[in-house]
């Protein structure tokens, strides 16, 4: 998901919702991350190393707010991301900073780094909506 370039301004907060299935039993611990500005750079929020079974999931609520328009660490987050049997996962809070250039587009990755190449998973769905 693309933010475009100068559509944001100090005070704008953005809420950003997914979930990731796991689409088999895993053989070791997966970790889910989310980023703006691309891969590598600033994170969103990181999961614990979740070991999945067939059809765990990863959900994520993020709400995202511009505290400053200029400099490092401008965007606050808060939040939760959940990782395990829907149901009964392991819910953890998001706290934190991150770094958002509002005069350039910014995109929205989720990724999932697994523990062994024969894991498998899927984003369902990723929403990120302006809020104010």
């Amino acid at each position: 998901v693309t933010i475009p370039a100068y559509s944001l301004r100090l005070g704008s907060r953005l809420r950003i919702v997914g979930s990731v299935l796991s689409n088999n039993l895993a053989a070791g611990g997966n970790v889910v991350k989310g980023y703006v500005n691309g891969i590598g750079s600033s994170a969103l929020f990181t999961t614990p190393s979740t070991t999945f079974a067939a059809s765990d999931v990863v959900d994520f609520t993020i709400e995202a707010y511009v505290s400053a328009t200029t400099g490092s660490n401008n965007l606050s987050l808060s939040g939760a991301v959940s990782a395990g049997t829907p149901g009964t996962a392991t819910a953890r809070a998001v706290a934190g900073l991150a770094t958002l250039d509002l005069t350039a587009n910014q995109v929205i990755t989720i990724t999932n780094t697994p523990n062994n190449i024969a894991d498998s998973s899927k984003l369902l769905f990723l929403s990120v909506e302006k809020v104010a």
